[in-house]
């Protein structure tokens, strides 16, 4: 994403959704848990479950926002909504990070 672009707030419904930015800022606002900034730092899941609204953006200050996310149908539907988010441990050369 280009700085200053808002995606508006908008639903998600029995969806898992990983989201890793190895470059950039995604700020992240929500109903539920408020403002959260996911970076190279940071990992954030949202737990669509039985709905979820969302809304994603970058400041015109930030750096263009380079991110993966992954969309992954959850084992059981309607489940409650929520947040995952926080900080990824320090990578090491040719190892997983969990």
């Amino acid at each position: 994403m280009d700085p200053d672009t808002w995606i508006k707030l908008h639903p998600h419904v029995n969806e898992e959704i990983i989201s890793w930015v190895p470059d950039g800022v995604m700020r992240h606002g929500d109903p539920l848990s408020g403002e959260l900034i996911t970076d190279k730092d940071h990992l954030m899941i949202m737990n669509a479950g039985k709905g979820f609204w969302h809304e994603e953006k970058t400041l015109e200050s930030d750096p263009p926002l380079r991110m993966l996310q992954i969309f992954v149908r959850p084992h059981t539907i309607n489940l409650h909504p929520g947040i995952q988010h926080g900080a990824l441990p320090a990578w090491k050369y040719n190892e997983w990070r969990q």
